[in-house]
């Protein structure tokens, strides 16, 4: 197994995973991403995707994206002004484990960018690849709240201890 060093290790705060589904048989080349009221005005620190190789199934027994669709498939993140900061990065691009015998070598960071999420999405170069069945893409979003929220938090969980 070819294990390469990670550069850049970040500290997990809040953690959420999403998801977008692909209907079966979708003539559709742009998916956008669900309401998430739970990362609504958080800062985005990361952000992560897999296929289908790797975990086969979603948390909700969903099927995870077959491998020739994530391929062909990019995303891009819009913020509540409208401009698109992440404009068609390839998945793959955010893939950290890459196969069995492969790890990528950077991770990348984000900068802590408020997503507006219902406007972000991804999109296919070509549906010919999607599935027949339902299909998800799975993401890992790390965030942090905003100072506010955070501080309020901190004396929840470290001053009154019950």
């Amino acid at each position: 197994m070819t294990s390469l060093n990670v550069s850049g290790n970040f500290k997990v705060i809040k953690h959420e995973w999403v998801q977008i589904q692909i209907p079966a048989s979708s003539t559709a080349t742009r998916l956008y991403f669900p309401e998430l009221p739970n990362l609504r005005n958080v800062h985005l620190m990361n952000i992560e995707t897999t296929v289908a190789t790797i975990i086969p199934f979603s948390v909700d027994n969903s099927n995870v994206i077959n491998a020739n669709l994530f391929f062909n498939t990019f995303l891009t993140l819009v913020d509540y002004t409208g401009k698109e900061f992440v404009h068609q990065i390839p998945l793959i691009h955010l893939l950290y484990v890459t196969g069995a015998t492969h790890y990528e070598q950077l991770i990348k960071q984000m900068s802590g960018q408020k997503v507006n999420w219902t406007k972000s999405y991804i999109e296919f170069s070509s549906n010919t690849n999607i599935a027949n069945r339902l299909e998800v893409v799975p993401f890992s979003v790390y965030y942090k709240e905003s100072i506010v929220i955070e501080k309020k938090e901190k004396r929840a969980n470290f001053i009154r201890k019950s």
